[in-house]
């Protein structure tokens, strides 16, 4: 695609401006154009071509993000912005406020408002693209919040990288809800999300199986930056034991899943990691 979206160039006149994060998912290309059309630069965006052949010297970076508050904002910014990226004034502070009261157990402690990140690990082993278990956990905290505490849907997400288990989730939570006057929240894939923004965010990374978290889909820095950017007020991470602790054969699947490790350690070091409490 970079050649065709450079055409514009030949005009040879004015100032072109081209604004993307690289370091979020690439655009969407359909269709199978195998390795031959990666070399051809069909799966690379203009600015990530421009980037490289460039660097910083024709760039400029927007550091002050006016969707997340201070804690959602420190660790993206950590991990993919060298610590540049901030959030601005009106926005830093935010923080999810609940109606109705709390029952004290550990779903409330992960709803908690004053934790903006929490972290919940769930344990189970071997599934690939759909896990009964973080869709009880994560519905189950969806109806908290959309029932219990006044949450309005709209200001909802429930996001997973894969179909089948927005599928199990969905059919879950419209099951629980049924009566209850709420509608269902979003419930998508991290690519249908992306540029979208909800005062609370559920992610669930699904996968226990060693072979598709070693996969470069679900293996992916940028796709886990899109997911933990799409929030506000809170962002709730649902994953296995096994998800974190997953050691890809590859080098390169190494490097990539230094986020994920990163994300874990971030998040025990501030105490925002809780367990499924077994029913």
């Amino acid at each position: 695609l970079v050649p065709q979206a450079l055409l514009s160039l030949l005009y040879g006149k004015g100032r072109f401006l081209f604004y993307g994060d690289v370091e979020q998912l690439p655009p969407v290309i359909l269709g199978d154009y195998g390795k031959e059309g990666a070399d051809e630069g069909v799966r690379d965006s203009v600015l990530a071509r421009l980037l490289a052949l460039y660097g910083s010297e024709y760039s400029v970076r927007l550091d002050l993000t006016y969707r997340m508050s201070r804690e959602l904002c420190a660790f993206p910014s950590r991990m993919w912005y060298e610590g540049a990226l901030q959030a601005a004034p009106e926005n830093a502070g935010n923080r999810l406020r609940l109606e109705g009261d709390r029952r004290g157990d550990w779903l409330d402690q992960v709803i908690d408002p004053d934790r903006s990140v929490a972290l919940v690990l769930v344990e189970h082993r071997g599934q690939r693209q759909r896990a009964d278990e973080e869709v009880e956990v994560v519905t189950d905290l969806a109806y908290r919040l959309l029932v219990e505490h006044g949450v309005d849907a709209e200001q909802l997400a429930l996001i997973s990288p894969h179909r089948a288990q927005n599928s199990a989730t969905a059919e879950r939570l419209e099951r629980m809800l049924a009566g209850k006057g709420v509608s269902l929240p979003l419930i998508d894939t991290v690519e249908r999300v992306q540029g979208a923004e909800r005062d609370v965010v559920l992610f669930a990374f699904t996968a226990s199986d060693l072979e598709v978290i070693g996969s470069p889909f679900l293996n992916s820095p940028n796709r886990f930056n899109v997911a933990l950017t799409r929030a506000r007020k809170k962002l709730i991470v649902v994953g296995s034991q096994a998800f974190f602790a997953a050691v890809p054969p590859s080098e390169e699947g190494l490097e990539a899943n230094r986020c994920f490790k990163a994300f874990g350690e971030y998040c025990r070091e501030r105490g925002w990691v809780s367990r499924r409490a077994h029913r």
